[in-house]
């Protein structure tokens, strides 16, 4: 439902710093259990923004928890922020190996997933796009020549 029918945001001015470290703090036990190390890299605070603060940690805990499937046992998810002039960004990326070309296209398609058969039920991405929306913003794939997977949510 949270694709389908989101409920209305309910926005107020939070700090997306505080939002970032709760939403990875939520999912080092699931991390830790797939060896997966979760990084909170340079995290500008406070960085207020006005949304829904439960959407929005909805959406960081399910780019987090994407990072964290994608990576292999040993690999690492880092969560950044960055202050541009007219937004604000939070990039999720991570060591496994992205998306390949067929996927690209259905990232954000609800009940597609990449993974195989029995891995998900491939709302993630889309729940994670669908409440950016919600309030304002955005969930891009940004495709990094040689590097990490990111993934970056801007309000």
């Amino acid at each position: 439902m949270l694709f389908a029918r989101p409920p209305e945001p309910r926005p107020e001015w939070v700090d997306l710093g505080r939002l970032v470290r709760d939403a990875a703090a939520e999912l080092i036990p699931f991390a830790t259990e797939r060896r997966v190390e979760v990084q909170t890299g340079h995290l500008a605070s406070p960085l207020w923004v006005e949304a829904d603060p439960k959407q929005v940690r909805i959406a960081l805990a399910a780019l987090v928890r994407n990072g964290v499937e994608a990576a292999p046992p040993g690999g690492w998810v880092r969560v950044t922020t960055t202050i541009r002039p007219d937004r604000l960004e939070v990039a999720v990326e991570d060591s496994g190996p992205g998306p390949d070309e067929r996927s690209r296209a259905h990232l954000f398609d609800p009940f597609y997933s990449g993974r195989a058969a029995g891995r998900g039920r491939g709302l993630g991405l889309p729940a994670a796009w669908r409440l950016a929306r919600e309030n304002g913003g955005e969930v891009r794939y940004v495709p990094v020549p040689a590097g990490p997977t990111r993934f970056v949510l801007s309000l």
